[in-house]
């Protein structure tokens, strides 16, 4: 039997910092090493060329550190230079060089989640439909962010080999190739729909579902967020095939709502406060300051306050969805597998800093705090914690020149994906709702190591040894911005690069 399979989206394969570069370090793979099955017994794929797919902000970053905390007028042309040749190179490598060559991760992953995935993806996009959408791509200086990106990162996830007889197995159809190979799986982690909500946060356009568009293939869609009837219908239909995979344990988790993370900022300009809901006037792009903003907002993109509310309400639907899907299964005399709701959504919540205005309530896990405070360099984090406040939250990362964080950590330099230690977090949540049903199962819980959350902690760049940039944060996304990679970035990733 094989301990572990996922089957999810960006944030179950371990999308960070505008790429998904470190499999190795997502939240399932976290969970395969409390299992001890990392990496025999569970494979992931390998996007390390280049820093990953579609483009590594950190990578970025720590090159233009290169000229200096902050970004002067003198050396704005050779930042500029530098920039290009590092997208340049990425662009190469993906459309034209070694990225595009089989990978000998395979034959097939137990990771199989892809980014971008919507939740009808699982039974749409192949490697056979990723093939058809690759095409030859031009070489571009001003817009080199690798073109097709997403279905690269979905044939070389679903298909690394290049093996025609595998081009036509979605992410279900390998997971039960695989679970029927081994006699079962141990778990299964389900991790969709945060996708069918993400495109609003990441475009600033709220565009409902139609009917019609149920097949659409990315880009192609036009919906930023999924009418709940429609998320239902098909969250229900991807569930049914999930219950042909022979599993003990089917791991579900939620949709955390769009206005944890900065990807999205609120700006208010003719109040001085939240509302009673915590919410801003506007949401506007994460390298727009507040001031630029107030000036003229009509001359920037953004989201008005109800409009976020509304999407917020709707993910609270698509929860009350994913919450009522686990107690059918668990009600359901022909499903053998126990699903289990790793609720995601509720811990992330107490983690909203913005929106809490401070006041966060996570319980932060005991063990991290002792990782902490025993860390050469991150000790610092675990006297916040002892001084009431929270070691990391959930704001843009932002670090003193000396390599001190100064505010955000949980979040990577996209806005919107956690970082090496905020999978940690999630990777956490899935072993404590596990060890619950294993309990009840009369099965012995998920033990994690002594040195688990070290381990975390080391792989975790960003805290560890922030770019000293980081330091001058309008500088830095200003320079990004202008140079129009933030701008072409951060949209693409709902599927659209």
């Amino acid at each position: 039997m094989l301990p572990l399979i996922a089957i999810g989206d960006s944030l179950t394969q371990g999308f960070q910092s505008g790429a998904i570069c470190r499999c190795q370090w997502s939240y399932p793979a976290m969970v395969a090493r409390a299992l001890g099955a990392f990496p025999d017994r569970f494979r992931v794929a390998d996007f390390s060329g280049e820093g990953g797919l579609p483009l590594n902000l950190e990578l970025l970053t720590r090159r233009l550190a290169r000229y200096g905390p902050r970004i002067r007028w003198w050396s704005w042309f050779p930042a500029l230079l530098a920039a290009n040749t590092f997208i340049g190179a990425v662009e190469d490598y993906w459309e034209r060089g070694a990225g595009g060559a089989p990978s000998d991760t395979g034959p097939l992953h137990h990771n199989l989640a892809s980014w971008g995935f919507e939740v009808q993806d699982a039974l749409l996009i192949d490697g056979d439909e990723s093939l058809v959408r690759m095409q030859w791509q031009q070489d571009h200086w001003f817009d080199q962010i690798p073109e097709s990106a997403f279905y690269r990162s979905a044939r070389r996830t679903l298909n690394p080999s290049q093996q025609p007889a595998l081009d036509t197995l979605g992410q279900i159809d390998i997971a039960q190739r695989l679970s029927d190979a081994a006699g079962g799986v141990e778990t299964l982690i389900f991790g969709l729909g945060a996708n069918n909500a993400l495109g609003t946060a990441l475009r600033l356009d709220l565009t409902w579902s139609e009917t019609e568009g149920f097949d659409r293939l990315p880009p192609d869609r036009a919906a930023t967020l999924w009418r709940p009837e429609h998320f239902r219908t098909l969250y229900r239909k991807v569930a049914e095939e999930v219950t042909k995979i022979p599993a003990r344990f089917v791991a579900v988790t939620n949709v955390p709502k769009v206005t944890i993370p900065p990807v999205t900022r609120g700006v208010n300009v003719s109040r001085r406060d939240r509302d009673e809901q915590g919410y801003f006037e506007y949401y506007t792009r994460f390298w727009i300051w507040d001031d630029d903003f107030r000036r003229n907002p009509a001359s920037f993109t953004y989201l008005t306050r109800d409009e976020i509310a509304e999407i917020d309400a709707t993910v609270v639907n698509y929860n009350e969805t994913i919450a009522a899907v686990v107690d059918e299964m668990n009600a359901r005399e022909d499903v053998s597998a126990r699903w289990v709701l790793v609720d995601v959504a509720s811990q992330l919540d107490r983690l909203a800093f913005r929106r809490r205005g401070g006041d966060t309530t996570y319980q932060w896990p005991p063990e991290l705090i002792a990782a902490l405070r025993e860390h050469p360099k991150l000790e610092y984090l675990a006297k916040k914690h002892d001084e009431g406040r929270p070691p990391i939250d959930t704001r843009f990362l932002m670090a003193t020149k000396k390599g001190e964080i100064l505010q955000g950590g949980l979040i990577g330099l996209d806005g919107i994906h956690p970082s090496t230690l905020g999978y940690g977090l999630m990777a956490h949540e899935v072993v404590t709702s596990l060890n619950v049903a294993r309990s009840e199962a009369g099965l012995r819980p998920i033990s994690l190591a002594q040195d688990w959350w070290t381990d975390i902690l080391n792989a975790d760049t960003l805290l560890t040894n922030p770019p000293r940039n980081l330091n001058y944060l309008r500088n830095l996304l200003g320079f990004l911005a202008g140079r129009r990679i933030l701008t072409s970035l951060i949209p693409g990733l709902a599927g659209g690069l």
